[in-house]
């Protein structure tokens, strides 16, 4: 599975960099081979999904046996092999970035709030202990870092002006390349869950947030096929969770038509009855739009028509309800509310 070593002509279950070395099969690096992230997908489906869960459930155990992801989010890409903060050990750019985007795409909501709450404290930078070189902004992914110098204080990156030792070329590790944002960017966007699939003129909108988000904007989104006026297509939206009332809304918008749309909302906690049934009702009133709810209180409810049913989708540690087979017109706002 690891493949050979060209130096031993041995199956490749260790790897040796430099001083350091560590198990493949602790390997976070593996998880993005598995799953093709870089490809533009949001699930994995086929043969190779199989491979990805029992790696994932692996590497998600070892992972939570480690002091600074239980208490931080913090990864650690051996699975806590002792690197010393170097070289694949606490890689807080893509390392980070690599298990996030595995616990989003398995729909594990609880594993990536932790995630998250990681790529929250390493992405900033203050100014808290010294000030940091002129270059930086406080708010960047950095590679290498000791994660016991954040129970210490310390700025991550160890920048400060007048320090020629510890300028630019010191402060985002690997000479700040740009992987460090781009992966922190590709977990957004999988969070944000909005994807064009061609083969059937259909936009998904399937959001992953958090369980301590509540909203979420997505201003002049892109999305890609060769149908729409320059290739590209413009979307502006808005979704929102109200818990405290047990309900969510969606408001969304495009340039240009959008022939059929599928919304996944949630998540929601993992409590439904296999036997509850959702639906989506158009209100008689124009001005209310979209609504989302229980079956058995608004089938006979004369304020409201029924559309079509919805589905009830149940993950790992979460609850998620599909709409499907919506259509939105261009410049025009699609709204749609949902009461648990």
């Amino acid at each position: 599975m690891n493949g050979i070593n060209a130096d031993s002509g041995k199956a490749y279950d260790v790897a040796d960099y430099y001083v350091y070395k560590f198990p493949i099969h602790k390997w976070t690096r593996q998880l993005p081979f598995i799953q093709d992230y870089d490809f533009d997908i949001d699930e994995i489906v086929g043969l190779p999904a199989e491979i990805n869960k029992t790696s994932y459930d692996y590497i998600l155990h070892e992972m939570a046996t480690g002091y600074f992801f239980r208490k931080y989010g913090f990864v650690s890409n051996t699975c806590w092999q002792d690197n010393d903060g170097r070289h694949d050990d606490t890689m807080a750019g893509y390392g980070q970035n690599y298990m996030t985007q595995a616990t989003l795409i398995a729909d594990d909501v609880n594993a990536y709030t932790k995630c998250f709450e990681g790529i929250a404290r390493l992405g900033y930078d203050g100014d808290i202990v010294e000030p940091l070189a002129f270059e930086m902004n406080p708010w960047i992914m950095h590679e290498c870092f000791k994660y016991e110098n954040y129970e210490q204080g310390l700025d991550h990156t160890f920048g400060r002006e007048g320090d020629p030792a510890r300028a630019i070329m010191h402060n985002p590790g690997d000479e700040g390349n740009l992987v460090q944002a781009s992966e922190t960017l590709k977990s957004i966007s999988l969070v944000a869950g909005l994807n064009y699939i061609s083969e059937t003129n259909t936009l998904v909108f399937k959001p992953r947030m958090p369980w301590e988000y509540n909203e979420m904007k997505l201003v002049d989104y892109p999305v890609f096929d060769s149908k729409f006026s320059g290739g590209i297509n413009r979307v502006e939206l808005e979704f929102k969770h109200e818990r405290w009332k047990r309900e969510s809304s969606l408001c969304i918008s495009a340039k240009e038509d959008v022939e059929n749309i599928e919304v996944r909302f949630g998540p929601y906690a993992h409590h439904f009855s296999e036997k509850l049934s959702y639906a989506l009702y158009k209100a008689k009133d124009a001005s209310q739009g979209l609504l989302i709810g229980r079956v058995c209180e608004y089938k006979d409810d004369a304020a409201f028509t029924f559309v079509s049913d919805c589905e009830l989708m149940q993950a790992k540690n979460a609850s998620w309800i599909w709409a499907k087979n919506l259509r939105l017109d261009s410049n025009k706002k699609l709204s749609i509310k949902l009461c648990l």
